[in-house]
């Protein structure tokens, strides 16, 4: 899962970024920095932000089942990766400044979005996991069933197998 998160950002940094250089094209071209909106067309640039949207809400979706992320965080991956390919399609259908800056506007909502309901779905699902203890006060693993930890009668987690018994 740590790979995904940095493919996820990694992924994430072309669209953002040419897009507002897209705005900023020609104060880059002036100083001859070589940012993909100066040095290329728009229609380039809008067909290779595309792409990296488009591989990067896979990478987003991907992560679901490998950091064991439920619904919560699903929904807002599918719903928010939907908007930022349709933004990308926007700019690529009317590469303009106005558009791009638009592009950029989602990007950074979609990103604050995405972590964001990473952490609600995990916290809902330790939360969930707490309030749903099997046989001998035990943590269950939501889809192994394997022990996750002990738990006292006190609430308190007690690390697996450390030979404490339970109050």
């Amino acid at each position: 899962a740590p790979w995904l998160l940095f493919l996820l950002i990694f992924l994430w940094t072309p669209p953002h970024f040419w897009a507002l250089a897209v705005k900023y094209r020609e104060d880059y071209a002036s100083v001859n920095v070589p940012m993909l909106p100066s040095v290329t067309t728009l229609n380039v640039t809008a067909r290779k932000i595309l792409a990296y949207t488009l591989a990067l809400v896979v990478v987003s979706l991907v992560l679901a089942p490998v950091a064991d992320l439920g619904w919560i965080y699903m929904g807002a991956a599918l719903i928010s990766g939907g908007v930022f390919i349709w933004s990308a399609l926007a700019v690529l259908r009317t590469p303009t400044p106005a558009a791009a800056m638009r592009l950029f506007g989602w990007s950074i909502t979609y990103i604050t979005v995405l972590f964001g309901a990473m952490a609600v779905d995990q916290l809902a699902g330790h939360a969930l996991q707490r309030g749903r203890i099997l046989g001998p006060e035990r943590l269950a693993d939501r889809h192994a069933g394997r022990a996750l930890a002990d738990v006292d009668v006190k609430g308190r987690v007690l690390p697996v197998g450390d030979g404490r018994d339970l109050e």
